[in-house]
């Protein structure tokens, strides 16, 4: 069987490993191959469950691996149950560590110390029934533990065969010694595992006991033992050598012992046999035998029985002692070792069923949906049948039959077409339309997606999640076909490093997307997306660079976008085909709704019941609705719920005369009803309703939004109304939490319900962890539940840890807790690391755990390891750090790991740096790693820095890019130590001078070490000089001081001059430096003027020093003043300094011009500049375009033309398209413009005023 694949969940793992003490533990991590959990855990564990887990690969196999808490069979079953519930698909357990052997002298089934036992089956000694008379156990198969299942009696059967039972034998050795080096390589810190010799073998007869055997008043004899004697060796006792018992597997031993052979002397035997299994540690040699006798057993431990009934379990243990009164520790650590060594040797005999999905290879149905839910779980489909179910036969055929649509179906190439428009006018509706034409057209694949600002939804908003949706839809072509390799790619490889449940970055759904579409070269397919303006603001602009980054793809793409006028939209849409959805384009579409509403409501007696003039006002409602809609299917739909609410055919008239004319004054209207109810409580339940509908985060039925409504943010009085009129609240676990999480009147709230309500109310786990977690009046509401609730209360895990996070009540809730329930309460590693995660006062809530339950914390390097591991990077965390290492300072144990990790979480204050070394043990080595990981500490790295180089070894090799690190981060002080310390190794090449030139605020005092250290080995290159002049601080120093070291060599090439010309922030200065130091080697280019003129930052300055030293050389072309009109900050200072030295002679041109008025910057005043300073500027249509399109100063721009030329004249009916556009970008300057010059308002209906 090939290995099995890496993991992607606790389901994945098979087979289990279990050890009762850490001497165990440490002997069975040699055995593991692979560790998957040194970058953190990946797997998790199920709620409740208390084991630690540590994951890896022993062979082909993945195993995971657990240390029990303490020995015995309650301990043991009460760990492989919660194994079972965390690790559901477990087939083999395995109990590895040391035991008791039954030695059998003379036998065929000698044991000697360090041989390995198997069990065959467990026997549970200890457990049966104590009569007067006699203890007498239960023996049968259903009293007992029973035999193992039929795997493992297969397993073991074939181990008792002799090929099997040498390769055992062979493989146990092999692996011993290889367990023995590993441990020795590893350091002083880690355990060794020799073999302890034949000598120290010592088997006593059985009835010899272990007690003294001199004169001493302790009381000792042949039938009672003093306290003190177990404790004290055979040595110092006394034990009488002529009681020990000869065998011959022994004398062998020593033999080999005697000739140097230790291998051989080491290798250990392997015996399967009856196991004896109880609470009791077996100390003596008579009851031993007896026992064993009895039961047939080879050997006695402490766990098996427990374990037996949870998992089929096997025990590999090796014989540390001799279950009898002389045993000792001086075996412990080698037995564990051969026990380890026959537990990795078995696994390699061992073969596991298949998993129950078959072969990798094979992609069933249920992995095709396991792929395309990794994917994306937005339910795309669904959001296109419910927008497309209110659509009305017949609307929406002057899109399909619109010839810019038309020509963007059937052109063979890739493009995009935008429709746009107005709120409500149908513009999801007509999207759904095009998806199902799309449907019905001959082409690979259609995808599409509908966005959404609903709260509830809030995937339907978020760029990662919409592009993850287009992939998913693109991995399949076909409903139920197959799923393209690209995709299959994808997610095997994130299923290999156990990342599957991760949701796809917008990055990683952009690369997938785009190998997706390699596999529809030349082929049709249509992409639809709706509402991009209901997309996040903030992050859409991602969206939109995909789009148009898939034009570029292979196959041929067809890009639907329908969305509002947000500029940003308009900015990145408006060169690409489009329809804007004005009035004049769906008045059909809007009076066929308005006739098809009309009738309907009236058929229902919802409108004009009881009417006398019903024909007549029908046609009315029609007219009025339809004529004034202007686009807005929204507004005469709210118009017509508005109507229905009318008694009489005259209240009717009166509305129809009085409605507002926008959506936005109907909104407004609707809101002041509302708002001007008479009832307070109405108000009140109105806006709170409001508030839930904006803040729900999912879909919730009418009577669990009513509790929420009433419960979770209405005041106590409508609370106290909607209870005693006993209003349908269905008082869900979830309100109940919510009120748990209320940030205000909680207590309150919570009492009205458990006295009205209180026996429809549970106080559950998650009700408990939300007021654990409130961070206003965690301990009130918590105390408040404990006082009235109780009895029923039960203090989880998850509640503790949800009270130590709280970064407001963490001390408060925590000390409460421990003071009701601290029997319950046991501090778990994860209660320790949530006191390390919480931000606001994890320090306080850290000392209080420490001070009040002390005894219950370890406080280990992996558990600091672990905190780091969360990124925190906080002052706060370095306080936590200084507790720790302040209140368990012997206990942790510091690693070159550890002191890097702590570097990388980013807060590492110099007395913690000072307390690690001291506490480290080792020689700290200042590796590539250490040295990057202080570069980026949010501390004094300059001190820190220095600190290590005092303190620690620096590495052997010094790269060019340690060299880099060193000269870009750090100051000249630190180069300098690093220099002193390893200068013969260190070169100064061309990217360490580059990275020096780059440090942000020391590159001066370093680039003038680097010169006196290196002198003749800089090479000091046109890129260098280029870098100088470029830096945005300190490049005039650093520039002045290469022309001071090596002024004679630096070659002033064009793109230096342009460099220095655009800096942005020292451009003027380093401009009149080279041309004061190098004169005429200075070239004044066209490039050079536009560098200058671009520089947004003094290019007004850089021209003047350019112009008075170069002046009469300098010719102004065309590019350089369309370069300068381009400059967004200062093109309006620079245009003044070319028109005093230049006048008239700068030339000016249309294009020029209409720049000018498109420069979102400062484009009205440079507008101001050339109508004032140039003679023949003309204002064209183009120039009142650009303008229009200014989306953030347009107006000004306006204001500045008109004000500098007043008599703008303009051609009637030019403007008709930009009225629109105008009016959306609030330009009121131009739409007055255009209305005075005859544009047509009905153009571009909506809200133009």
């Amino acid at each position: 069987m090939a290995t099995d694949p890496r993991p992607r969940r606790r389901e994945d793992f098979r087979i289990a490993v279990l050890c009762a003490l850490q001497l165990e533990y440490n002997a069975a991590t040699l055995a593991f191959d692979e560790f998957f959990d040194e970058e953190g855990d990946k797997f998790g564990r199920a709620r409740g469950d208390p084991n630690t887990y540590t994951t890896g690969r022993i062979g082909k196999y993945n195993v995971v691996m657990a240390l029990l808490p303490s020995m015995g069979t309650t301990t043991s079953a009460a760990a492989m149950a919660s194994f079972r519930s965390s690790y559901t698909e477990l087939k083999l357990a395995i109990l590895v560590g040391i035991c008791g052997g039954v030695p059998s002298p003379g036998t065929e089934r000698e044991i000697l110390l360090g041989d390995v036992i198997i069990s065959k089956t467990v026997v549970q000694y200890d457990f049966g029934r104590q009569l007067p008379h006699q203890f007498k156990p239960k023996d049968t198969l259903d009293d007992n533990l029973g035999r193992p299942k039929k795997d493992i009696r297969s397993l073991l059967s074939k181990l008792e065969t002799e090929r099997a039972s040498d390769f055992l034998q062979r493989r146990t050795n092999e692996i011993l010694t290889q367990i023995q080096q590993a441990a020795a390589q590893a350091g002083r810190k880690r355990t060794r595992y020799p073999y302890p010799g034949a000598a120290q073998d010592r088997l006593f007869s059985p009835d010899y006991l272990h007690r003294h055997h001199d004169d001493a008043d302790c009381g000792c004899d042949d039938t009672w033992v003093c306290d003190m004697a177990p404790d004290a060796s055979c040595i110092e006792l006394e034990c009488d050598v002529a009681q020990l018992v000869p065998r011959e597997r022994l004398e062998v031993k020593k033999q080999h012992d005697r000739e140097g052979d230790a291998a051989k002397a080491q290798e250990p035997d392997i015996f399967i046999g009856r196991v004896g299994s109880g609470n009791t540690v077996m100390k003596s040699g008579a009851h031993r035998d007896s026992i064993a006798q009895k039961h047939d057993l080879i050997a006695f431990e402490m766990e098996a029985a427990g374990a037996w009934d949870e998992v089929p379990c096997v025990v590999v243990k090796g014989v540390c002692d001799y279950a009898d009164s002389h045993k000792n520790k001086k075996w412990q650590t080698f037995a564990a070792a051969t026990a380890a060594s026959t537990m990795k040797a078995l696994l390699e005999q061992y073969i596991q069923t298949d998993s129950p999905e078959g072969p990798r290879t094979e992609f069933t149905t249920q992995r095709n949906n396991e792929i395309l839910l990794w994917i994306s779980k937005e339910p795309y489909e669904q959001h296109h049948t419910q927008t497309n179910s209110e659509v009305l036969e017949g609307t929406g055929k002057w899109l399909l039959e619109d010839e810019v649509f038309q020509k963007w179906r059937n052109e063979n190439v890739s493009s995009i077409l935008w429709l746009h428009g107005i709120p409500g006018s149908g513009k999801s509706k007509l999207t759904s339309i095009v998806v199902e034409d799309a449907r019905q057209t001959p082409q690979k694949a259609l995808v599409y997606f509908y966005c959404s600002r609903n709260p509830a939804e809030p995937g339907r908003a978020e760029p990662a999640s919409i592009a993850a949706s287009l992939a998913r839809q693109l991995a399949r072509p076909q409903p139920g076909g197959e799923i393209l390799e690209a995709a299959i790619k994808a997610y095997n490889k994130v299923e290999n490093t156990a990342f599957a449940s991760n949701s796809l970055t917008l990055g990683e759904s952009q690369d997938l997307i785009h190998k997706l579409l390699e596999s529809y070269k030349g082929q049709t397919v249509t992409l639809v997306i709706d509402a991009l303006d209901e997309c996040n603001e903030a992050t859409r602009s991602s969206l939109l660079e995909l789009l148009e980054s898939l034009l570029k793809t292979p196959a041929i793409l067809k890009i639907f976008v329908s969305s509002r006028d947000d500029q940003d939209i308009v900015y990145n849409l408006k060169q690409y085909e489009n329809l804007f959805l004005s009035s004049r384009r769906n008045s059909e579409d809007i009076a066929l709704f308005v006739r098809s509403e009309t009738r309907r409501l009236i058929e229902k007696k919802i409108l004009l019941r009881g009417s006398a003039r019903q024909e007549e006002l029908r046609d009315r409602i029609i007219f009025e609705l339809t004529s004034k809609a202007h686009g807005m299917f929204r507004w005469a739909s709210l118009h017509m719920q508005e109507l229905c609410r009318q008694a009489t055919d005259a209240a009717i008239e009166e509305r129809l005369v009085k409605m507002p004319k926008t959506l936005e004054g109907l909104y407004r209207e609707i809101l002041e009803k509302i708002e001007n109810r008479d009832a307070l409580a109405d108000r009140a339940m109105a806006k709170n309703a409001f508030s839930w509908l904006l803040c729900a985060r999912e879909q919730l039925r009418s009577d669990v939004f009513l509790a929420f409504v009433s419960v979770c943010y209405g005041s106590l009085q409508v609370l106290k109304w909607h209870l005693d009129n006993e209003m349908p609240l269905k008082l869900t676990n979830q309100v109940i939490q919510a009120t748990a999480a209320r940030a205000e009147n909680g207590v309150q709230v919570m009492a009205l319900l458990l006295n009205m309500r209180g026996v429809d109310i549970r106080i559950t786990e998650d009700v408990l962890t939300a007021a654990a977690s409130n961070r206003r009046y965690g301990d009130t509401i918590m105390a408040f539940l404990i006082e009235k609730r109780g009895f029923e209360i039960e203090i989880t895990e998850g509640i503790v840890v949800a009270a130590v996070q709280n970064e407001s009540k963490a001390i408060e809730v925590t000390s409460l807790l421990l003071k009701q329930y601290g029997s319950q309460i046991h501090i778990t590693r994860d209660i320790v690391l949530a006191a390390l995660w919480n931000y606001g006062s994890g320090a306080g809530i850290l000392k209080l755990l420490l001070e009040a339950r002390g005894d219950e914390i370890e406080i280990s390097a992996d558990i600091i390891l672990a905190a780091v591991d969360r990124r925190t990077h906080s002052p706060a965390f370095q306080s936590k750090l200084s507790l720790l290492f302040a209140e368990r300072r012997g206990q942790i144990h510091v690693t070159e790991d550890l002191i890097t990790a702590i570097f990388c979480a980013g807060y590492c204050s110099e007395e913690d740096l000072e307390l690690l070394l001291d506490e480290f043990e080792g020689e700290l080595k200042i590796t590539e790693k250490l040295l990057t990981d202080v570069s980026y500490t949010f501390g004094d790295k300059n001190k820190m820095m220095a600190l290590l180089l005092d303190r620690a070894k620096i590495m052997d090799h010094i790269t060019d890019e340690c060299m880099e690190t060193a000269v870009y981060c750090f100051d000249d002080t630190i180069v300098r130590k690093f220099i002193d310390k390893r200068g013969g190794l260190m070169k100064a090449t061309g990217s360490v001078v580059k990275a020096a030139l780059k440090n942000s605020g020391h590159s001066k005092e370093v680039m003038n070490l680097l010169f006196n250290e290196y002198g003749s080995e800089i090479q000091i290159t046109p890129e260098i000089v280029e870098a100088a002049v470029g830096k945005r601080f300190g490049g005039a120093s650093v520039m002045t001081l290469l022309l001071d070291k090596r002024g004679e060599e630096i070659h002033i090439t064009d793109e230096i001059v342009s460099a220095a010309a655009s800096n942005h922030s020292r451009g003027s200065r380093l401009i009149e430096l080279l041309l004061d130091s190098c004169g005429d080697d200075v070239k004044i280019t066209e490039e050079v003027l536009k560098s200058a003129v671009g520089n947004e930052g003094c290019g007004d300055q850089v021209m003047a020093l350019l112009l008075n030293g170069r002046g009469d050389s300098i010719h102004i072309t065309e590019e350089v003043v369309r370069f300068a009109v381009e400059n967004k900050d200062c093109g309006n200072r620079i245009l003044e300094v070319l028109f005093d030295r230049y006048g008239d002679d700068i030339p000016i041109t249309d294009d020029i011009v209409q720049i000018a008025a498109s420069n979102p910057g400062c484009g009205n005043k440079m507008m101001a500049v050339l109508l004032e300073r140039s003679r023949d500027i003309k204002i064209t249509k183009n120039v009142i375009k650009a303008a229009i399109w200014n989306w953030k100063s347009g107006d000004k721009v306006m204001a500045a033309t008109l004000d500098n030329c007043g008599d703008i004249s303009l051609q009637g009916g030019e403007y008709d398209d930009d009225l629109q556009t105008a009016s959306l970008h609030g330009h009121h300057v131009i739409v007055q413009m255009l209305l005075d010059n005859n544009a047509d308002v009905n153009a571009a209906q909506g809200d133009t005023p």
